[in-house]
C-alpha cells in the first residue's frame, strides 16, 4: 500500500500483499552503497544536532520503509534528505521467514543489483515438503526437482528462495548512509503548511518539516489514517504466531519445510478454515545462524476464543497486536490454542524464547471496488484507487 503527501495534496497508490505492512513510496533514480552495519543497537545521533527539515520522511523502519529509503537514496544520491523514523528503540531478531519469489527479486534489483545479490547468497532453497495431519501423522511429501528449479531459472534468470524477516530488514538497513534511520520515534501526526508536512512525535520531540511524507507504519498506518480517513484494514478472523528458533530434536533435517493441517487446508487462505502450523529453515546471517529455524502457527478466531485466549483485532498499540514479550503472554496464547497439536511441535513452540515470538491477526483491504478510467491522469486514479 502507498501513501504519498506533498503540500495541498495526497495520491494512493495500491497494491495489497497479505504478508506486508503499508509501502508508501513515490521517489526514483539511482545510487549506490556498500557497507554492512549491524542492527542490534539502534543507530543514534545528536538529538540537538538533528536537521529539522528533510525532503522524504518515511514512517516505519520495516522491511517496507527501509525498501522505499533504499529505492529514492538510490535514485537520486545526495540531493535529496532522507530520514526513516522508527518506533522500536532498535532491531533486534524477530519475526519469521520471506519468500523472495521472481517479482520480489525483481524489485530488489531495481534498487539496486548489488543488493539482490546479497539477498540471494543469504537465502536458502526449499528442497522439500512434508506434511503432516495434526496428529503429527505423515499424509504426504513433496520434492521440489532440480528440473523445476532449472526451468525457473532459465526462464527468469532467478530461484526462489527463503530468507528471514530479520536479515530482509539487516540487508536493506546495510544499504542505506549512516544516520538514515532514527529510532525511538513515534508519529502521532501531521500537518500541512506552505512548506510541505509538518511531522509530531510523542513525547514532545522536535517537530520535523517534511516535503514528502511515506507512510510503512503497518496495519494501522497513522499516516494513512490521517491521509485517507477510510477506517481500519479488515480482520479476516485469523491470528497468528510466529517464531524464531535454533535446529532441535523433532525438526526435519537439510531445506525441508514440515505443515501440520487438516487434509484440504491451506496455510495461507485468505481466512483460516482450521488450525495449522509450519515449521521450516530460513537463510540467516552469520550473527542470526544460531537462529535459522522458524515456526508458523496460524487459527481461525473461534479456536483462539475456545482456548480463552482475548485477542482484540481492533487493537492499536504493538503490545496489543503482537503480545507483550516482556510477559511472554504471545507465546503462553500460542501454547494455549495449540495445546493438542503434536507434542514433537509443541516441544519446539514451548521452548522458544518469548522475546522472538509475534502474534498478531491477519488483516486485509477490499479493493474490489477500484475502477480505474483510462481517461483519468495516474494520480486521479491513485486517489480513487484508496
Amino acid at each position: 500500500m502507498a501513501v504519498m503527501l506533498q503540500p495541498t495534496r495526497a495520491s494512493f497508490l495500491s497494491k495489497q500483499k497479505s504478508e506486508c505492512c503499508s509501502l508508501d513510496v513515490r521517489l526514483c533514480k539511482r545510487r549506490t552503497f556498500k557497507r554492512s552495519r549491524s542492527m542490534t543497537a539502534p543507530v543514534r545521533t545528536n538529538a540537538k544536532a538533528r536537521a529539522t527539515e528533510v525532503d522524504v520522511a518515511i514512517i516505519g523502519g520495516g522491511p517496507g520503509g527501509l525498501a522505499a529509503a533504499a529505492a529514492v537514496t538510490s535514485a537520486f544520491g545526495n540531493t535529496l534528505r532522507v530520514q526513516v523514523y522508527e518506533s522500536q528503540k532498535s532491531y533486534q531478531p524477530q519475526g519469521s521467514v520471506i519468500a523472495l519469489a521472481v517479482n520480489c527479486q525483481n524489485a530488489l534489483e531495481a534498487i539496486h543489483p548489488s543488493l539482490l545479490s546479497r539477498f540471494t547468497k543469504q537465502g536458502i532453497l526449499i528442497h522439500e515438503q512434508i506434511h503432516c495431519d495434526i496428529t503429527g501423522k505423515v499424509v504426504r511429501a513433496t520434492e521440489n526437482s532440480d528440473q523445476a528449479i532449472s526451468e525457473l531459472e532459465q526462464k527468469y534468470r532467478k530461484r526462489p528462495v527463503a530468507i528471514g524477516w530479520h536479515e530482509c530488514r539487516q540487508l536493506l538497513f546495510d544499504q542505506l548512509p549512516p544516520g538514515t534511520v532514527e529510532f525511538d520515534k513515534q508519529m502521532t501526526h501531521y500537518e500541512e503548511d506552505d512548506k510541505g508536512i509538518v511531522l509530531h512525535f510523542d513525547r514532545g520531540q522536535p517537530a520535523v518539516h517534511a516535503k514528502v511524507l511515506v507512510g510503512a507504519d503497518g496495519y494501522f498506518s497513522k499516516v494513512r489514517a490521517q491521509c485517507l480517513d477510510d477506517g481500519p484494514p479488515t480482520f479476516n478472523e485469523s491470528v497468528l504466531w510466529r517464531a524464531r528458533v535454533g535446529w532441535q530434536e523433532g525438526m526435519p533435517g537439510g531445506n525441508s519445510v514440515v505443515k501440520y493441517t487438516l487434509p484440504g487446508m491451506h496455510m495461507w487462505s485468505p481466512a483460516a478454515e482450521s488450525r495449522g502450523a509450519l515449521v521450516m529453515p530460513m537463510g540467516t546471517m552469520e550473527s542470526t545462524r544460531d537462529k535459522g529455524w522458524t515456526w508458523i502457527l496460524m487459527a481461525p478466531m473461534a479456536d483462539v476464543e475456545k482456548a480463552g485466549v482475548h485477542f482484540d483485532p481492533n487493537a492499536r498499540t504493538a503490545k496489543a497486536i503482537q503480545g507483550d514479550t516482556a510477559s511472554r503472554s504471545a507465546l503462553e496464547n500460542a501454547l494455549k490454542v495449540f495445546r493438542d497439536f503434536p507434542p514433537a511441535l509443541m516441544n519446539i513452540v514451548r521452548t522458544t524464547d518469548p522475546s522472538t515470538v509475534t502474534q498478531h491477526g491477519l488483516y486485509m483491504r477490499d479493493l474490489s471496488h477500484i475502477h480505474i478510467d483510462a481517461k483519468q491522469t495516474h494520480s486521479e486514479a491513485s486517489v480513487e484507487a484508496s
